[in-house]
């Protein structure tokens, strides 16, 4: 059951989009803010699974007021159209605490006028009647993915897949006109992406036990407190944050989730592509696929300053031991009211254990949120995850908040071979600092 809040002018492409289901609300034209609160107001009166709403159908400040009307009352699946928007728009930023994680943001192609003076009469391609727009094949593969954060996180690169910046206008001015068309209408390169299907290993043997924290590596584990917590982005905002600072990082699947199969199809950009390495590296991060026979032996021959591990949800977690035995214990979980008590019951879950040093990690919340969560965990240190859509980007505040959580840890090993060699120079600059100083007394 669908709702629709749309611009007239994309309301037909949106219905194609959505073909065959039933719309249970809809509204189209351009609203003002009062039109557009009373539209969300209904909309939330109305069992809605899924809720499309255009930016253009009303101003900034009344797109997030009104959607927020709705979340309230609804926990729907909310699809935000946002025409030329790109990650990091503080509006969309906005929205992703109300839990708007499905954006589709087709780019705005503005005609060249002195392209448009050299048409000739007969240039212009005829339009097949049967053939979909690009607006409807972005939302039905937007459909058809499940509905949690990784989507608000990958949708730059759906976009950058999917859409050819300069789409074809004539038939004659661009040879490769029906190959490009083509790539704007074909939805299998980012439908692959959600269908890759990987065999888990035949003998339970082969999976990954970790039993031995590495001696002089520092464990970093991150959990999630249910699924969708956005644990593996998490997970990656950290490995990055830490290959950055000239250490040496490796990132571990310690799930069976297969999102690193689809990070590596991602970063290759090959249509069909499909490794069967265990292991990849992307910026100086070493992958661990979750399908990977690994030992702690291996690793440690590698001398990883640090283990990232991405445990997933707790309730699914294997190696939930580990987490208790890491050296930086993450917890990530959702700020909204409706989804804070994740968090509570996690605490209350592992009660006997020490949770001094865990560190809760928040994302897309506001100070009153966190200030309210820490009150009710009482222990651990909780903070607020800024917006980071694209992990393998550097991002300052994110930056600032992985600098205070990891300080502890940053720079604490030292490279082999390196510590007699450090100690052997302050040994001798401390004699000689001794020596000066009882020359300079014996003056």
């Amino acid at each position: 059951m669908y709702g629709l809040l749309i611009n007239r002018e994309k309301i037909k492409d949106v219905r194609d989009a959505v073909i065959g289901s039933q719309i249970w609300f809809e509204e189209a034209g351009v609203f003002s803010q009062e039109e557009f609160l009373q539209h969300c107001q209904s909309a939330s009166n109305v069992e809605l699974q899924t809720l499309i709403v255009d930016m253009d159908c009303t101003d900034e400040t009344s797109l997030i007021k009104g959607l927020r009307t709705f979340r309230n009352k609804r926990l729907s699946r909310i699809i935000l159209i946002a025409p030329g928007r790109k990650p990091g728009d503080p509006t969309i930023s906005s929205l992703l605490s109300l839990q708007v994680w499905d954006i589709v943001a087709p780019e705005e192609i503005d005609p060249d006028p002195d392209e448009e003076d050299d048409f000739e009469e007969g240039d212009y391609e005829e339009e097949d009647p049967n053939s979909e727009s690009y607006l409807t094949t972005l939302l039905k593969l937007q459909i058809s993915s499940d509905f949690g954060y990784g989507n608000a996180a990958r949708w730059d690169v759906q976009n950058q897949q999917l859409a050819d910046p300069e789409k074809p206008k004539t038939k004659g001015k661009n040879e490769d006109s029906s190959k490009a068309q083509k790539m704007v209408t074909d939805p299998s390169i980012i439908e692959h992406i959600h269908s890759i299907t990987v065999d888990p290993p035949t003998e339970k043997s082969n999976k990954v036990t970790l039993l031995e924290t590495i001696i002089g590596t520092v464990l970093v584990s991150v959990i999630g407190v249910e699924t969708n917590a956005a644990t593996t982005h998490t997970a990656l905002l950290v490995a990055n944050y830490l290959v950055e600072r000239g250490y040496k990082v490796a990132i571990v699947e310690a799930n069976q989730n297969k999102d690193f199969e689809r990070i590596e199809y991602v970063y290759e950009g090959m249509k069909g592509y499909k490794s069967s390495e265990q292991t990849f590296s992307i910026h100086d991060v070493d992958y661990y696929k979750s399908s990977s026979a690994l030992d702690m032996a291996q690793l440690h021959e590698k001398e990883y300053d640090y283990i990232v591990l991405d445990l997933g949800a707790y309730a699914d977690a294997e190696y939930i031991e580990e987490f208790f035995r890491s050296n930086v214990q993450i917890i990530v979980g959702h700020g909204s009211e409706w989804r804070q008590t994740k968090l509570f019951d996690f605490s209350q879950s592992f009660k006997d254990r020490d949770q001094t040093k865990w560190i809760y990690a928040v994302p897309f919340a506001d100070e009153l949120t966190i200030s309210d969560i820490k009150e009710e965990l009482k222990s651990g240190v909780v903070t607020l995850i800024p917006s980071h859509p694209d992990p393998w980007t550097s991002n300052k505040e994110t930056d600032a908040v992985l600098d205070s959580i990891l300080l502890e840890y940053l720079g604490q090993r030292m490279k082999k071979g390196a510590p007699s060699y450090l100690y052997g120079i302050i040994i001798a600059a401390a004699v000689v600092i001794v020596i000066l100083v009882l020359l300079l007394l014996q003056q």
